[in-house]
């Protein structure tokens, strides 16, 4: 028993030796002084407990900060499900292309604050139905026919080209542009595109989960009424 005793009070000798030797430890090691149980006492004890105290505060503070995100994060999310709930009412309701066309471009207008909404189509035929202003031309094609063939949406600043076919008279007020690639079957291909004034809002190498939900919804909505639209032409 003595000799553990005083191993142990050799120990905590050389511990106190090198705390004195190095008395920025606690400042290297903050997690270490963050377990400590200091008493309440005077000298240096105090000025070590109010230490603690202020990495503790600090602590606090930053899980307060985090938690605020999170909060904030699920918030932004919940409007996000409640726009996406009202692009797919549009989606559901409207009966024809020439309703979906002019519906998919006001929501994203006021739903999703787009500066500006542009949906343009290609079709394998040319039915009623489709105005001019909704039509991918051979250029638009061209200009466009690196985004058309990506699997994922763009995001950047629009050529002056791609912004003259894909938003007609507002191209020049085009900084950035969300470009969604759209699919149906063979039949027709086209380019979701929104566009804003703001060279950031669209910025290469963002995020791009939400825009390619928005394509799917969109294309497969697309699918069915150009197929109506296209037996109606045929018969």
């Amino acid at each position: 028993m003595v000799n553990s005793t005083n191993a142990r009070l050799d120990s905590e000798e050389q511990i106190a030796d090198y705390l004195l030797t190095h008395p920025d430890f606690f400042e290297r090691h903050l997690d270490v002084l963050a377990t400590l149980r200091v008493p309440h006492i005077c000298g240096s004890a105090v000025s070590l407990l109010e230490r603690q105290i202020q990495l503790l505060r600090d602590q606090n503070h930053q899980l307060r900060q985090r938690l605020h995100e999170l909060v904030q994060v699920a918030r932004d999310n919940d409007c996000l499900a409640t726009r996406m709930q009202h692009l797919n009412l549009v989606l559901i309701e409207a009966y024809g292309i020439d309703d979906l066309l002019p519906n998919i471009k006001d929501i994203l207008s006021h739903e999703f604050n787009a500066d500006f909404a542009a949906l343009k189509l290609a079709l394998s035929q040319t039915p009623n139905g489709l105005s001019e202003r909704d039509r991918l031309s051979p250029a638009a094609l061209e200009a466009c026919h690196d985004v058309l063939n990506r699997d994922q949406p763009w995001c950047g600043k629009p050529t002056s080209q791609q912004s003259r076919w894909l938003f007609d008279e507002a191209a020049p007020e085009i900084a950035s542009a969300a470009l969604i690639p759209l699919q149906g079957a063979g039949q027709w291909r086209g380019l979701l595109a929104i566009g804003s004034r703001d060279p950031e809002r669209f910025y290469p190498g963002a995020g791009t989960v939400f825009l390619n939900r928005i394509g799917e919804l969109v294309s497969r909505a697309l699918q069915v009424r150009v197929q109506r639209l296209t037996a109606a032409a045929s018969a």
